[in-house]
């Protein structure tokens, strides 16, 4: 099974989210691109985003009740995300089938080998998780 580390602003939160009643509504784009990777691989989500210090694990589930895969929980608070990540893969006894979906990954690359991260560069400013960087999850995969 793939685990998928996964940021949320700049992946799932763009300039084109936007928030009602229930939370955050996602870019529908991001959305729509992620639900397709995820119905090609079999995979849980750990959340890596600092969203996880401000949620519990149950209001995330509830948050990203629009992607189709199971929230499995997330990564250790730590002195920065790459480590985060690296100790979450140790303690979980996780090694090779993973990938970093993030659109901040300077941390990240000191930890984490570049064939595991899908780097979502500008993604708030832009579009998020978008075909592009479906296709190279998909490429990073296979």
């Amino acid at each position: 099974m793939f685990i998928i580390f996964l940021d949320i602003d700049g992946v799932l939160t763009t300039v084109n989210s936007e928030y009602d009643e229930q939370g955050i509504v996602f870019d529908p784009s991001a959305i729509a691109w992620l639900n397709k990777l995820f119905a090609k691989i079999d995979c849980k989500i750990v959340v890596s985003s600092a969203w996880r210090e401000s949620y519990r694990l149950d209001e995330l589930r509830r948050e990203l009740r629009n992607l189709n895969v199971e929230i499995d929980s997330t990564t250790p608070v730590l002195s920065h995300r790459g480590i985060e990540i690296q100790t979450w893969l140790t303690e979980n006894k996780h090694s090779n089938c993973y990938l970093v979906i993030d659109d901040n990954i300077k941390e990240i690359e000191q930890c984490i080998p570049k064939k595991n991260i899908i780097y979502v560069e500008n993604g708030f400013e832009e579009r998020g998780f978008s075909k592009i960087h479906y296709q190279m999850a998909l490429d990073k995969i296979s």
